[in-house]
């Protein structure tokens, strides 16, 4: 029975490491090394998870130096002796099947990497999630894609799900030498998958929502870009860089469209919080952005909403907030 070995990053999260661990423990596939890299934490994160390790050996706690996610996601690489790689954050639960069925279809059909679909639930959400789907017997739903089309799921149909690195398991074979980059702030996790799906690997997708999501106030994508938003999206544009060289423009401007909402959004939570030199950072590189090949290409509204948000805010939030109901209006119609 092939090994698994669970990675999962903590920075302060003793509220949920328990529960994140508890979902690990109650999982029916049992050949588990679970590496929990305690990256600085001061709080009882640690101490939860030496409990927790006492009745059940499979836990190893390792205690790092504060050096970011990518940071602790490398070194539990380096240590990391399973045939396959699962990534868990530690504010997350999956179900409890979950495991099982992975390594199951990765066997069976050689595939290099399996996710799921995640469904994201509220702190008191979670526990109920997970106590019913204890005593679910259903029979998870999957596809599978490889080479091209498996670069097309990444880039097009299933982007969302693939942007993050969580519930992802990986054959430790196919990530060799490949480690996250440490001196990205913001998405490194999708540079990270880039690289993995560009040497075209066989991807399998089971169609469950069995990865938890937790949504809470400290979530990253809720917490206030770092460095006054100079990295948040760029992994977003390496990738767009990377594939506009290649040569590749479908996939190319699907990161051009993620790239300039991501970078509404930053400037957004900058105005928010009065972020003065934040904005300046967000809106000199928008400048920039706006004499992209790329950028000229998107569409008169998509244009026009970009450069209100940098030019003309209240404007911006004003016809950002109607985009809804407008999208509403014109599917009853339909």
């Amino acid at each position: 029975m092939e090994k698994v070995s669970v990675i999962i990053p903590m920075y302060h999260s003793e509220v949920f490491i328990g529960q994140c661990l508890q979902s690990v423990i109650r999982q029916d596939y049992k050949n588990l090394e679970i590496l929990v890299m305690d990256d600085g934490s001061t709080d009882r994160g640690a101490q939860i998870c030496e409990e927790l390790a006492i009745l059940d050996d499979r836990i190893r706690l390792h205690r790092l130096e504060h050096g970011g996610v990518s940071h602790a996601r490398n070194r539990g690489l380096e240590i990391a002796t399973g045939e396959y790689i699962f990534f868990l954050d530690s504010d997350d639960t999956i179900h409890p099947r979950l495991l099982s069925e992975y390594v199951r279809l990765a066997k069976a059909e050689h595939a290099e990497m399996v996710f799921c679909h995640y469904r994201k639930l509220k702190t008191e959400q979670m526990e109920q999630a997970m106590d019913k789907d204890l005593i679910s017997d259903t029979l998870p739903r999957w596809q599978m894609a490889e080479g091209e089309k498996a670069e097309e799921w990444f880039h097009l149909k299933y982007m969302n799900e693939m942007l993050g690195i969580g519930g992802k398991m990986v054959r430790r074979s196919l990530i060799g030498e490949l480690e996250f980059d440490e001196g990205l702030a913001r998405g490194e996790d999708t540079w990270f998958l880039y690289h993995l799906i560009s040497k075209q690997i066989r991807v399998i997708q089971v169609c469950e929502k069995w990865y938890y999501y937790r949504v809470h106030a400290k979530s990253a994508t809720h917490s206030l870009p770092g460095e006054s938003g100079k990295q948040y999206f760029a992994s977003s544009r390496r990738v767009r860089d990377e594939e506009y060289q290649k040569g590749r423009l479908k996939f190319a401007a699907r990161w051009e469209n993620l790239m300039i909402a991501q970078m509404q959004r930053n400037y957004t939570v900058q105005k928010s919080v009065r972020n003065k030199e934040g904005c300046r950072n967000v809106r000199g590189i928008a400048v920039v952005e706006g004499e992209h090949s790329l950028f000229k290409a998107l569409y008169f509204s998509e244009k026009f909403l970009y450069y209100c948000c940098f030019y003309c805010h209240p404007l911006y939030r004003l016809l950002n907030g109607m985009l809804p109901v407008l999208l509403k209006i014109k599917e009853a119609m339909q």
